[in-house]
């Protein structure tokens, strides 16, 4: 074996050839026959191959390998043209498999000391489904470059060796390039270089084709390729083929065993002690590629697909780091499956018009090894001899129950321990039988598996092979030698997946391949969850529709059904509501004018809205309200007990001089004797206050006022409004309205300040404050807290469909043509510039309890005294106490000591990530308030990092209760308010009144059309539905959390929520319109809708 350095290819002088004289026979022009015999020769191929591969069940060639799993990470490179899929400090799991091109003659063991071309086989991005897979061997070409030279190839090359003399005879190429890559006892597979050799087309963002070729070198540069063939090494290959399987005169290989390049390639992952661990990185190397985006002829751009041609060796720049940490059973190598045709869809491999062209290698590949790996999978691999005794694992697996959530086709599982793996074991009978065999939703299957024992359980992986149908597993449990271990999942395998045992771990926890584990189900979560920022709004994913989603983030089909079935039903109904318009139009009107009327004969029209609802949402039941809505006393408990219990605040000192209030003008409400002074002096006097509604544009037609109202807390405990401002500057043309106007404009006034606080409590309150301010949150946990990680496990039930129903919502609800622009007088644009302005004042310390109280006045134990009767925050108070302990003490279970909280960097990621790019501070920046803001937090207040375990607990009980308590109680009662249009309506059609003396044909005019009223009865009876698959605060039917300690928090969790419950109820037997919103049997654990 010579030195790399002084090495030389001697194969022209051996064959006595001159270099000069060969050449590449001329292509023909492609034309019908060549395209036709292209066909027949890769059907004839195919079918034998899949015979082949079906009989020996193993690979045609690279017979004998050897594989590990490990990670490989893109580099930055200016070099590499810019892409879709190799993007910079992407991660992506790799598995890596080394074998030899050719095994011995018949009745000889595969050697490894042999005179081979060596091979490494690599797969990217297995568990997406779409794996990316390169075939790379020693030698910078091949020794066969068109269809008819792998012919040659192909008829000699298992032959024996006189065959293959005779192959190196034909062509003088084809023992030149296969001495390129001929390797004779290299020192290490991972030592040698490999070269894809064919040649793809990669499209760089731009759209425009780079010609490019790959090839893995080791990472350690200071090690010199071995095993390069001496000339007398390539004249026996030459000349007498059989003899470069015997080395009677080299002791020193002679004295290696046949196996010692595999041999060799296992030590490296194991250590010295006894506990078989992984190490961090037993074998390191890099991908490199040769972009080449020059030609000028047709000619040159079919010579760059000529694999065997070499290209310049020093125009190779790195792309990826491939760092490999876990050994791969022998069984489970050898059910690895390459493909070349599997590639993103950034780079292919052309198609061949010709059996002749230089592309009609990759044409032919891409084809042909599917067949063969499906006639392996169809008669699955031979196991190897073992060598010691088997053990016997129960294995139970169980789909969820639902709709679609179970698998028709073959399934495959492998048990991963701390010492090896069982490699792929069929989970149904095999053949045809076995194809036709399905796993049935919401069942659990057992099975027994008989394999070697793979030391302490650590994880399952699961191989599909109708990667098209994915299988939507619960839980997989396994039992071994008597003691169970949970492996819970509850999401769907598309192809490959792998399940983790139900321990939580933190990130110093794991090592070794468990550690790759995280990071590269982190990276997946990054490339599935792009963010998607623009100014003034919070941040939220890349994806436009739910259906684009990723399968784990989408509703179940049935809560996809009953929301669409609602929404159709709803839209059904008014399309009937409007021909029932054009008919008796005029009949209608006059009955609402009617209606308003005898409005204190509320009985005798209460038939004529009952035909309505039912011919809206099928129900003849109205909401109560509708019974008593124009009352003071209704419409001031409304604001206190409502869908919007947010949006008043005690008023301190006096009111303000924009909103003038006398004595006077009040005296009706305050009762004789009693000041307004007095009255605010004792904290009975609110205000709600639509400022940030002024400068908002509205639909064409529709109008909307930045009004002010004043409200009272009377002897009697009622919370009454005393007077409503429609603007915010008093004046001739914006008078004060007061309960002493007549009827009609007193109702009318009420009428505009429901409609400016509808805009407020569905854009901002609701809207921005629970489902678009947690959404960053979510998206920053699946891509920085891997699922093993105990806050992704107590985090998950309350945030399991915050994506999806936003992601409806930005298209459904406020995207164009949406619910919004239909229902708000805000709508069509208007809506999305309040958010933004509200965003711009977006605090995030207000989205805790205690502090938005504060902010409001309404906290202290004498508020309690001021404000009876305000059941929200009596209600979510004790929500909000009972979560805390329960957070309290589950981040207690998983985090010792505060060091621990700082030292997690994955939840330290987090929480950055939410604060720069979820929750990010667009205007100018300015000084903090303190030094903790200065180091922490936005101008938003959002913080940076978590310094404690009291703050991550303070953290984290804010967002489960934004998307259970708070959530419901904005949410949830939308139907019981808004559906009796007159009492909220979210539309007005003429500007509001500037002088007094309103009638009821006024009223009428002002409140929405036919259709505005329907779409708001539709859009609030939607919101408001809770789906028959809906999760209450409390419940965890899924088996998240396994841990002992953890679990009895739930128990407790649960026991705290029914005591909530019993005094809830108790204190609302005693109401007339008991408060049931923050009921806990009525409070979703997450946001859903």
């Amino acid at each position: 074996m010579a030195d790399r350095a002084e090495w030389k290819n001697r194969a022209y002088e051996i064959c006595d050839a001159s270099e000069d004289a060969v050449g590449f026979d001329e292509i023909p022009t492609p034309g019908l026959k060549s395209a036709i015999r292209l066909a027949a020769r890769l059907s004839i191929a195919g079918a034998g191959l899949y015979l082949k591969s079906l009989w020996k069940r193993e690979r045609f060639t690279h017979a004998s390998g050897v594989g590990a799993f490990g990670i490989a990470r893109i580099v930055e490179n200016d070099r590499i043209p810019k892409n879709e899929y190799f993007k910079p400090n992407r991660l992506l799991s790799v598995y890596l498999r080394h074998g030899n091109l050719m095994d011995p003659p018949t009745g000889r063991h595969p050697d490894d000391r042999c005179l081979n071309i060596r091979s490494a086989s690599i797969k990217l991005n297995m568990e997406s489904g779409k794996s990316v897979d390169f075939i790379m061997n020693t030698g910078d070409r091949c020794p066969f470059w068109n269809g008819p030279t792998v012919r040659d190839f192909a008829e000699r090359v298992h032959g024996g060796p006189q065959r293959v003399q005779e192959w190196l005879r034909i062509n003088p190429l084809y023992f030149f390039n296969s001495v390129q890559g001929l390797r004779k006892a290299p020192d290490s597979y991972a030592s040698l270089s490999y070269y894809s050799q064919m040649t793809y087309e990669l499209t760089d963002v731009d759209g425009d084709v780079h010609y490019v070729r790959f090839r893995l070198v080791s990472n350690q540069n200071q090690v010199p390729e071995s095993g390069l063939p001496s000339y007398e090494d390539q004249r026996k290959y030459y000349e007498r083929n059989e003899e470069i399987y015997s080395f009677d005169d080299e002791p020193d290989i002679q004295a290696k065993p046949i196996n010692y390049l595999r041999a060799e390639f296992k030590r490296r992952f194991v250590h010295v002690d006894d506990d078989d661990a992984v190490s961090a990185s037993a074998a390191s190397y890099r991908i490199q590629v040769h972009p080449l985006a020059r030609h000028s002829t047709q000619t040159e751009r079919l010579d760059l697909f000529n694999m065997g041609k070499a290209w310049l060796d020093d125009e190779w720049h790195d792309l990826a780091t491939i760092d490999l940490h876990r050994l791969l059973d022998d069984d489970r190598t050898e059910q690895l499956q390459f493909n070349v045709g599997n590639l993103p869809p950034c780079l292919a491999l052309p198609d061949a018009p010709s059996y002749e062209d230089y592309r009609s290698i990759g044409h032919v590949r891409k084809r042909l090894y599917s067949v063969a790996q499906w006639g392996r999978l169809v008669a699955p691999v031979r196991r190897r001899s073992i060598d010691e005794a088997e053990i016997e694992y129960q294995v139970t697996v169980t789909t969820m129950a639902s709709k679609r959530g179970g698998y028709a086709g073959r399934a495959f599982l492998s048990i991963l321990g701390s010492r090896r793996e069982t490699g792929f074991i069929e989970l149904h009978g095999s053949g045809i039988i076995g194809r036709l065999a399905r796993f049935h939703e919401g069942k659990a299957y057992e099975f027994t598996i008989a394999a070697r024992d793979v030391g302490t359980l650590e994880a399952v992986e699961f191989y599909l092979d109708n990667s098209l149908d994915g299988w939507y597993i619960a839980t997989v449990s396994v039992d071994k030698t008597g003691d169970t271990a949970l492996f819970p999942a509850y999401r769907w395998i598309y192809g490959h997946g792998i399940i983790r045992l139900g321990e939580a771990k933190l990130i110093f926890d794991d090592c070794g391949y468990l550690k790759v584990l995280r990071e590269l189900e982190k990276q997946k979560w990054r490339d599935l969850l792009p963010w998607h920022t623009w100014e003034d709004m919070p941040s939220h994913a890349a994806i436009r529709q739910h259906a684009d989603l990723p399968r784990d983030l989408q509703f179940l089909d049935e809560k996809m059904v009953f929301f669409y079935e609602k929404l159709d039903e709803g839209k059904l109904n008014m399309l009937y509501n409007k021909i029932r318009d054009w008919i008796g139009a005029p009949l209608r009107r006059l009955g609402q004018i009617q209606l308003l009327r005898n409005i204190f004969h509320w009985e005798d029209e209460i038939s004529q809205y009952s035909r309505f609802f039912h011919f809206h949402v099928g129900n003849n039941e109205i909401p109560e309200v509708a019974k008593r809505w124009f009352t003071d006393k209704e419409y001031g408990r409304q604001f206190l007990q409502g869908s919007h219990p947010t949006a008043f605040r005690r008023v301190v000192d006096k009111i303000p001089d924009k909103f003038r209030v006398t004595d006077d003008d009040v005296r009706g409400v305050l009762g004789r004797g009693v000041t307004l002074e007095q009255a605010i002096r004792a904290g009975h006097v609110y205000i709600v206050d639509c400022k940030e509604l002024e400068g908002i544009p509205t639909a064409e037609g529709r109008f909307i006022v930045p009004a002010m109202g004043l409200f009272y807390v009377n002897a009697a405990d009622e919370f009454v409004p005393m007077a409503i401002q429609l603007g915010q500057e008093s004046g001739p043309h914006c008078p004060l309205w007061t309960p002493q106007d007549s009827v009609n404009d007193w109702l009318l006034a009420k009428m505009w300040l429901r409609c400016a606080d509808s805009q407020i409590h569905q854009m901002k309150d609701h809207l921005l404050l629970t489902h678009l301010v947690m959404e960053p949150f979510v998206i920053s946990m699946y891509r920085n807290l891997p699922s093993v990680h105990p806050i992704h496990k107590l985090l998950l039930p309350h945030v399991r469909y915050t994506i999806a129903i936003n992601t409806i919502g930005r298209l459904k609800l406020v995207g164009q043509n949406g619910l919004a622009d239909q229902v708000l007088s805000i709508g069509c644009g208007g809506h999305i510039r309040y958010i933004k302005e509200c965003y711009k004042r977006f605090n995030f310390d207000l989205l805790f309890l205690d502090h938005a109280l504060d902010d409001r006045r309404i906290n202290d134990d004498v508020d309690d005294d001021r404000l009876p009767r305000y059941y929200y925050r009596d209600d979510a108070r004790r929500l909000w106490r009972v979560l805390q302990q329960y957070v309290d003490t589950m981040v207690k279970v998983y985090y010792e000591n505060d060091d621990a909280v700082v030292r997690d960097t994955e939840i330290q990621d987090w929480i950055k990530e939410v604060c720069d790019v979820g929750l990010p501070w667009h205007g100018e920046d300015g000084e903090a308030e303190d030094e903790e803001d200065a180091d922490s937090r936005n101008r938003h207040k959002v913080p940076s990092r978590i310094p404690s375990r009291a703050r991550l607990v303070r953290l984290l009980t804010c967002i489960i209760y934004t998307c259970s308590a708070q959530h419901a109680a904005q949410n949830f009662g939308q139907y019981d308010y808004y559906a009796f249009y007159p009492n909220a309506p979210m539309t007005m059609r003429r500007p509001p009144p500037t002088e007094k003396g309103n009638t009821v044909e006024d009223i009428v005019a002002t409140l929405g059309d036919s259709k505005n009223v329907s779409m708001q009865l539709i859009t609030v009876w939607l919101l408001a539905t809770l789906g028959p698959e809906e999760i209450y605060l409390g419940d965890f039917p899924e088996e998240y959390i396994v841990e002992g300690e953890a679990r009895m928090a739930q128990d407790q969790l649960r026991t705290s929520l029914g005591k909530i419950e019993a005094e809830i109820t108790e204190r609302n037997r005693g109401l007339e319109v008991p408060y049931t919103y923050l009921l806990p049997s009525r409070v979703p654990r997450s946001i859903a809708v």
